[in-house]
């Protein structure tokens, strides 16, 4: 049995933080623990990098932009200059509308976690967030 695109419901699959020199400090397989998805997961977040390209040059931020889609997976990213964090997260299909406010979750979970100097477990903390965060 087939389903159409509008019988899907926007999903996400998974968010990845990379910090300034691309090394990922987070990726997360939403609603999963299979190592060999978020080995795939890993591997679409490096990919995601080579579509940054100049974003990543200037110290400006870059909104919530569509990157690319491979394997059924539309991969979205952010870029925040002042930090230089990417946030690469991929959804079942492409929504540009809907995304918007899931990047702010996300970037708001990261900036409270990070800002904490008493925080040492922060990425734990985030995973536990994402893990409850739902698409509005």
């Amino acid at each position: 049995m087939t389903t159409s695109t509008a019988d899907k419901m926007l999903k996400t699959l998974f968010v990845s933080l990379l910090d300034k020199n691309d090394r990922p400090l987070l990726v997360h397989a939403m609603d999963t623990e299979s190592s060999q998805l978020e080995i795939k997961y890993n591997v679409l977040s490096n990919l995601a990098l080579d579509y940054f390209g100049e974003t990543t040059k200037g110290n400006m931020d870059a909104p919530p932009f569509y990157l690319f889609e491979m394997h059924e997976i539309v991969v979205y990213g952010e870029y925040l200059g002042q930090k230089g964090l990417k946030i690469v997260i991929g959804f079942n299909m492409r929504e540009d509308d809907a995304i918007v406010p899931f990047f702010q979750k996300v970037k708001l979970y990261y900036l409270k976690s990070v800002i904490n100097p008493f925080n040492d477990d922060w990425i734990n903390q985030i995973r536990h967030k994402l893990d409850t965060l739902q698409l509005d």
